[in-house]
């Protein structure tokens, strides 16, 4: 057994990637490196669509498979990459996190996230939300080709209104 020190430890983006042989995906054999490598090649495109925008995390520490749970705050854990911003919430003012970057992308999967889900108004306008989502999920029991002729219904519908 190999003690912490000599764990291998790849970089992508700059960032560190610890365990990049830890499988997050076992159904898929898709490690967290292979996650790294994935973000680091979508990210001009994924950017985009979170920069500005608090978010949920979806924080598996050792894989899909063995339990995951939601982070909607900071830690102080927390890789600097990710800013922190402040938010008045009912009865208290929560420390959200925001990515902006490509590092800060990367640092989600060091961090074992396996997930970010957006808020639909950015941090600067929280009341105002600038955009709709229709999470499309497959299932269990409903095959790809189901969700796909879903999102084309969904489109149908919105263009006619």
């Amino acid at each position: 057994m190999f003690s912490q020190q000599h764990a291998r430890t790849d970089t992508i983006a700059g960032i560190a990637i610890t365990h990049p042989d830890k499988v997050m995906f076992p159904g898929l054999g898709i490690t967290k490196l292979d996650l790294a490598k994935y973000y680091e090649s979508v990210a001009q495109r994924m950017l985009p669509h979170i920069e500005g925008r608090p978010l949920t995390l979806v924080f598996c520490p050792n894989g899909v498979d063995d339990g995951c749970q939601y982070l909607r705050h900071s830690r102080l854990w927390g890789p600097k990459t990710i800013r922190r911003v402040k938010i008045q919430e009912k009865k208290k003012v929560g420390e959200y996190m925001i990515v902006e970057s490509i590092e800060g992308l990367i640092s989600l999967i060091q961090m074992n996230v396996l997930e970010a889900h957006t808020w639909n108004s950015t941090v600067d306008h929280l009341e105002q939300p600038d955009r709709l989502v229709f999470d499309l999920d497959p299932g269990a029991k409903v095959r790809c080709w189901q969700v796909v002729r879903s999102a084309a219904l969904a489109r149908e519908t919105l263009e006619r209104v």
